[in-house]
């Protein structure tokens, strides 16, 4: 049996988040987490104040993310999230991200699952089920809950 890690393609193949690369990837068997840093494949952003495309970045900051589960490990993802500056109106912008959740740690597709179980459940099941800690899903509970009118209890 081959125990070699996966490649990053592998891995960036896997996770299945088209606009994102990951760049290293890190796998906890105790703990059953993963932590896996990407990037976005767009290197220019799309300025929000004049329309102008800009690719000069002015910095790099990584933000944390929850996604979901990989089998039995949690998923956490280190985004770095480049701001840009725009030549044409000397204003500086972070473009946005269609996999990330605005305003929340949690990836879109995470945030609408987590709606679609505790419309079944609670945020404990929820909890035991991505292996988050619960007050880490309670704080995403007021974005899940603009996927449908999910009742939350604790």
């Amino acid at each position: 049996m081959d125990t070699r890690p996966p490649s990053l393609e592998a891995v960036t193949a896997l996770l299945d988040l088209e606009e994102f690369e990951v760049v290293e990837a890190k796998e906890d068997r105790k703990a059953r987490r993963r932590d896996l840093v990407l990037v976005p494949r767009l290197t220019v952003g799309l300025c929000p104040h004049c329309r102008q495309i800009s690719q000069d970045r002015h910095a790099c900051h990584d933000h944390q993310v929850l996604d979901l589960p990989m089998g039995a490990y949690s998923t956490h993802l280190t985004i770095r999230r480049s701001q840009f500056h725009c030549r044409h109106c000397d204003k500086f912008f972070t473009p946005p991200l269609a996999s990330l959740a605005e305003g929340t740690h949690a990836t879109e597709r995470l945030l609408a699952r987590l709606a679609e179980l505790v419309r079944h459940a609670d945020v404990a099941a929820a909890s035991g089920f991505f292996g988050v800690p619960e007050k880490t899903l309670e704080k995403c509970s007021r974005a899940a809950a603009g996927y449908g009118s999910a009742t939350w209890r604790t």
